[in-house]
């Protein structure tokens, strides 16, 4: 007979077995798409441990990526023209290949459906990549870029009609960007030698995306195809220069309505621009603007303590303010401004301009 110990240990043996397999079992049906609690979904497969939590109404979802599988570029014959012998290598063909096999984990949100979300990260090491084909990303993906990329990078679903959502970037450098639809991806560090854009296609747009630390010569937001809406953007320097606006919103068919733009250095070029009416409520918490000839802020915007510390000396910023709301505490906003008509909207709104507490007369 065993003794009342062993009981004990055959029991506790017996009950952990069971445990296990249960857990296997709830794993297992998650990842073959049963509904999963929005509030907390939980996720563990080989490879990653994934956790995921939204609010209630499953609008923003925040996602940690615990002990992800990481993916070399090198893995798959991408050399850097920093390596001897490799000064003018070609990696467009390898790292788009790496960008391909990256997969992703599946889930459901109640109420909002089947999404998925990245499995590993994909690493592109410190140094220049040459990539003259340019590269697709059409996944959702994990993305840490630590090196520079000598060419221009599109995200874009294959899928029409879709999103590329969840993905999570960092660190990426490149010639141009370009952002299709997009959904709740997140942009930290992103440097563009020369345009970000962000565009709608067929009917869908780019919504609840949040960008952080971003610096681009000029950024467009154009819903010409889609909506580009409720975009969060921290941490902004887009310069422009003479011929180009550093901000611009275009395309009337949609509309680009209530993004957020929280310190936006706009020191140089042209400025920024709103050209479409159908534009309304985007807002920008401290502008900077040098106030240099020729510096315009056209159309619509929302614009919180904004900072033009040269634009009463000589070089004011054009009277091209309509329909704007702009306000501001102090540093000279407001002291420079036009006191033309143009200040007055043609449709009957109205504007302020506001500067230390007192409005402008015009």
């Amino acid at each position: 007979m065993p003794s009342r110990m062993g009981k004990m240990r055959y029991l506790v043996a017996v009950v952990t077995a069971l445990v296990t397999a249960v857990g296997i079992a709830a794993a297992s049906s998650t990842l073959s798409g049963g509904s999963v609690d929005p509030a907390n979904v939980s996720m563990t497969t080989n490879t990653s441990a994934v956790t995921t939590a939204n609010t209630t109404d499953g609008r923003i979802i925040e996602t940690n990526y615990q002990n992800a599988s990481i993916v070399n570029v090198k893995d798959f014959g991408a050399h850097s023209m920093d390596e001897p012998g490799y000064e003018n290598y070609d990696s467009t063909a390898a790292i788009q290949a790496a960008i391909n096999s990256m997969q992703t984990v599946p889930f459901t949100v109640v109420g909002k459906g089947n999404w998925t979300i990245p499995k590993g990260k994909l690493v592109i090491p410190a140094g220049n990549w040459n990539i003259p084909g340019g590269l697709t990303i059409s996944n959702t993906i994990n993305l840490l870029c630590e090196g520079v990329l000598n060419g221009d990078v599109v995200f874009n679903s294959p899928t029409p009609r879709d999103y590329i959502h969840f993905a999570k970037i960092e660190g990426l450098a490149c010639n141009n960007l370009i952002i299709y639809p997009s959904y709740q991806s997140k942009f930290t560090d992103v440097k563009v030698k020369y345009q970000l854009k962000l565009a709608g296609a067929k009917g869908l747009g780019l919504l609840y995306n949040k960008f952080d630390n971003i610096s681009a010569n000029s950024i467009v937001l154009d819903a010409t195809d889609g909506y580009i809406n409720q975009n969060n953007f921290n941490n902004v320097t887009a310069f422009g220069d003479a011929k180009t606006y550093g901000l611009h919103l275009t395309g009337s068919t949609y509309e680009c309505q209530n993004n957020v733009f929280m310190n936006l250095d706009c020191s140089f070029g042209k400025g920024i621009s709103n050209d479409s009416a159908k534009n309304q409520n985007n807002t920008i918490y401290g502008l900077y603007m040098e106030g240099g000839t020729g510096q315009t802020i056209a159309g619509n915007w929302n614009i919180i303590a904004p900072s033009f510390p040269f634009a009463g000396s000589g070089t004011p910023i054009q009277d091209t303010w309509q329909n704007s709301l702009i306000l501001s505490n102090g540093d000279r906003a407001g002291e420079h401004l036009s006191m033309s008509t143009r200040n007055k909207a043609l449709g009957g709104e109205w504007d302020l301009i506001q500067y230390g507490n007192m409005a402008c007369v015009y």
